[in-house]
């Protein structure tokens, strides 16, 4: 199987990219995940809504100003989250110009915690003038 998720577009299974099979699957205790996002680390960091919450205020203030619209206050987690997830890898030098797309089960799971009401969601979306960035996989 060639691992892609047709619902996420083009978007792999985290098992298909080897930073993430070898860098987060296994964790501090030796325990070998079958997702990234049943490890530790993911759970904790985000998917607890309010450790996300407070760590989303700190990259972005704007946050205060939408705690009565859902669509906009789960937007901006939904962003936190990518920023935290790529911490979790230990990815630096990520930005508007240089984006790297999330494996579908974190696409699932973060649309699941922090929905769209509007069932409107960003996901992946190539920088202007660049090409599609690609983690190895297998």
């Amino acid at each position: 199987s060639s691992g892609i998720n047709a619902e996420y577009g083009d978007a792999y299974c985290c098992r298909k990219v080897n930073l993430i099979v070898e860098k987060v699957l296994p964790d501090e205790n030796g325990t070998i995940f079958s997702c990234v996002t049943m490890v530790r680390k993911y759970v904790k960091s985000i998917l607890d809504y309010e450790t996300l919450e407070i760590n989303a205020t700190t990259m972005n203030k704007n946050m205060v100003k939408v705690d009565n619209d859902v669509e906009k206050k789960h937007k901006l987690l939904r962003f936190a989250a990518y920023r935290v997830f790529l911490s979790i890898l230990k990815l630096s030098g990520l930005g508007k110009e240089n984006r790297f797309q999330l494996p579908a089960c974190v696409y699932r799971s973060l649309e699941k915690v922090y929905w769209s009401p509007s069932g409107v969601y960003t996901r992946y979306k190539v920088a202007p003038g660049k090409q599609k960035m690609t983690l190895m996989c297998f």
